[in-house]
Formats: C-alpha cells, structure tokens, sequence
C-alpha cells in the first residue's frame, strides 16, 4: 500500500475505519467491495502519461496499475483477502448512494453476506482545473468513506433508496429535494436531520465545509447521516445528493436500538 495512489490510501483508511478494524486487517473471504469514483486516480495517470509524452521507451510500467478506475477496489480486496464480487462504478458524485441501493440489492438476494461500499478521490492538477468549470466557486478537495453493509443487526439500518430524480442544474432545486424526501417517507421535519450536497439552503451543504469531492461527496453526506444517529442526536436521517450528471438520490438511515455491534469481521 505504500507504492499505491492517494486514493487507494484513502480507500483502505476509510475501509479500516467502517470495518472496525484495530490493527493488522484480518482475512474477510466473503465480503463484496463496491467503490464509487468520479475523477479516480489522477496522480499516477499524469505521472505515467507525461512520462510516455516525453519519451514512451522510458515511462515506467510500474505507475499503469495505479492509473485504471478500479485500483482502489482491487487494493482492498488484496489487502482484505476477499474474492467475492468487486465492482467499480465510475459516476458523479451520487454514486455512493447508488451503490448503497445495489449492496442493499445483494443483501436482500442472499448474492453476498456483507458489501463493503466505499467512495475515494484524489485531487491534482488535471480535475482541480476541471473543478473551475463547475458552477460557483468550488474549492477542490478530496479524501474517502465507507459503510458495511449486512444482514445483522446494527445500531443504524438503512432503511430506503430514492430513485433518480432529475435535476435541470447541479445543485437540486427545493422541489427536487422535497421529491427525493417524499420518496423515502420522510417529511424532513424534526427529528429527521437532512444533510447532502448541491442541495438548497433548507438542509446541511457539505460543500461549504468539506469542499467539492467529487465521489467523495456522496459518502460524506452519508457517513454524516449516519452519524447524527450514532450521537444520539436524532432518530432518524436523509441524505440527499446533487450529481453533476443531472441527478439527485437520497437514501434514508434509522436508529434500531442496538447499542453495540461487532465489527470486525463481516
């Protein structure tokens, strides 16, 4: 892991961290890896492609690995010692939430016993530009999340995936977002806390904290969703996403209960 990308250090942090994992992370043979990514592995690429611009005899084979969407996923499942499904969708930022609805999907046909579903992204100079495209004044940034998912009993279940609603900018419009909570059956009033991204002002922005994350974003909105559960400070919690593909999905998170899990091992 040391040779690896930023974003696969980002990926098995955040991996750790959802595992519950303290140490050396043990064998996990049945566990399904999903990963999210919108710009991927950008520092490598650039390094591998100005080094065959220059002089493509000399570009080292040892910086391609790191350069294909699904380095990340692939890291973890050697490090986690698993050869259970391990897919990469390459999205905008809602794809955490949308591959929630599928490890979700898993669970529900008894395809796997636990996914692991985790978002990364590094920043260099190639999608900080792009960034400057976006509308407003987007501050790049960049890092990982990641919830198990499983069939057990945990403080927090997630209870509801919203389908795609359309959005005709990249921030969600208040219709849109009302859309998405009606969806999940959530009338967005107390205790429910609402947190996302692109989103109008009536519900936590991410973006004005954290910065534009690209894939990351969606896991963030996510793990702060899950979060303010886990804190005791409400019920139950909505998360609502604004892609820049033209999308909005909102997934909805309660509190069960249970005051403890074991999680180190899926």
């Amino acid at each position: 892991m040391r040779r690896t990308s930023a974003i696969s250090q980002f990926a098995m942090s955040a991996a750790i961290e959802a595992l519950g994992v303290q140490g050396i992370p043990q064998p996990c043979p049945g566990l399904a890896i999903l990963t999210s990514v919108m710009g991927g592995g950008v520092i490598y690429s650039r390094r591998f492609f100005g080094e065959a611009l220059t002089d493509p005899s000399t570009a080292s084979p040892m910086l391609f690995p790191e350069t294909v969407f699904n380095a990340p996923g692939s890291h973890l499942a050697a490090v986690l010692q698993t050869r259970a499904r391990n897919d990469t969708e390459v999205g905008d930022e809602t794809g955490f939430l949308a591959s929630l609805a599928v490890a979700a999907r898993w669970l529900a046909d008894d395809i796997v016993p636990a996914c692991l579903v985790v978002c990364c992204e590094e920043m260099d100079w190639p999608n900080a530009g792009a960034i400057g495209l976006f509308p407003g004044n987007a501050i790049p940034s960049e890092g990982s999340a990641a919830l198990l998912l499983r069939r057990e009993p945990a403080p927090v279940e997630l209870v509801g995936n919203s389908s795609p609603h359309r959005c005709s900018r990249r921030r969600a419009t208040r219709s849109d977002l009302e859309s998405v909570r009606q969806e999940l059956g959530s009338t967005g009033a107390n205790p429910t806390r609402v947190v996302g991204a692109g989103g109008p002002d009536s519900f936590v922005d991410l973006g004005r904290g954290f910065g534009e994350g690209l894939a990351a974003t969606g896991g963030w909105a996510c793990i702060t969703a899950v979060d303010a559960i886990l804190r005791g400070q409400v019920p139950e919690s909505v998360a609502v996403v604004a892609g820049s593909n033209g999308r909005a999905l909102g997934c909805r998170f309660r509190a069960t209960g249970i005051q403890t899990v074991d999680t180190t091992t899926p």
